[in-house]
């Protein structure tokens, strides 16, 4: 199997301010993708701390780091990373039209603090954030992949939902399946469907998408992914998901979408 680090950088991680949600979430998602997390690090907005976690961590296969992605004057992850592998920063010019349809369509002024998330490492790939300004960024060292997302945890989620594709291990067994629930609010059934995600142990992932309908009742389509060593194995969680959520959920009913479909 495959194995990851997820590193969370952030002064406010380690001065009890803020959560660290990114760290469960992000996790659930390489476990979907067929990833082992092998370690979950928190190191403060340091260059030389960030350094020592990429030391520590560029051996394994997967590298997720998280903040530290802002105009501001401690969003210092990508030039720390830069400095660290001795790469030239450089301003990207698809990170820049990012940033600029960003700030024309919220109709906010362009500034030079704004325009230091466009500079990236040399030969880095940029990732499109549809949640906020700040690009993310893709780029490999040796034999690892090193992902960088911003703090904020929806943009952050956003875009690893986004990559989840992308980041599938081949010759993993994954499945998914597709549900409807009439009636309800996306915030009403929220806590319902964290609850059903650590019954499972982190193995099923469930995205929300909230849909309208013609008749005006709102409705929610489930999308639930799992992940395991055989398409059993797979096939059993996604079995054992759909019970849990049928209980759940109750007295909502849950209703097939569109079938069900083990990829392998």
């Amino acid at each position: 199997m495959r194995s990851s680090v997820v590193v969370s950088i952030g002064n406010e991680l380690l001065n009890g301010f803020t959560l660290n949600s990114n760290l469960r979430e992000i996790s659930r998602i390489l476990t979907i993708a067929g990833y082992q997390v092998a370690r979950g690090i928190v190191v403060r907005d340091d260059p030389q701390e960030i350094g020592w976690a990429m030391d520590v961590s560029v051996d394994y296969d997967l590298v997720i780091t998280t903040g530290g992605l802002g105009p501001t004057f401690d969003d210092i992850t990508i030039s720390s990373i830069a400095e660290h592998f001795g790469l030239k920063l450089v301003r990207n010019g698809e990170a820049l039209k990012l940033i600029e349809n960003w700030y024309r369509k919220i109709g906010v002024v362009l500034t030079e603090e704004r325009l230091k998330m466009a500079m990236m490492p040399e030969g880095a790939r940029v990732i499109r954030n549809s949640r906020g300004a700040a690009p993310a960024m893709m780029l490999s060292w040796n034999k690892c992949t090193i992902i960088s997302v911003p703090g904020v945890p929806v943009e952050a989620i956003s875009i690893m939902e986004d990559l989840l594709e992308d980041l599938r291990v081949p010759g993993s067994h994954n499945g998914e399946r597709v549900y409807r629930v009439e009636g309800a609010m996306e915030s009403r059934i929220a806590p319902s469907l964290k609850t059903a995600m650590e019954r499972i142990s982190g193995r099923v992932y469930i995205k929300s998408h909230p849909e309208g309908s013609e008749s005006g009742v709102p409705g929610i389509v489930l999308q639930v992914t799992s992940s395991g060593d055989s398409k059993d194995e797979v096939e059993g969680l996604l079995d054992m998901t759909e019970k849990v959520l049928e209980e759940l959920l109750s007295p909502l009913k849950l209703s097939h979408h569109s079938g069900r479909d083990i990829k392998s």
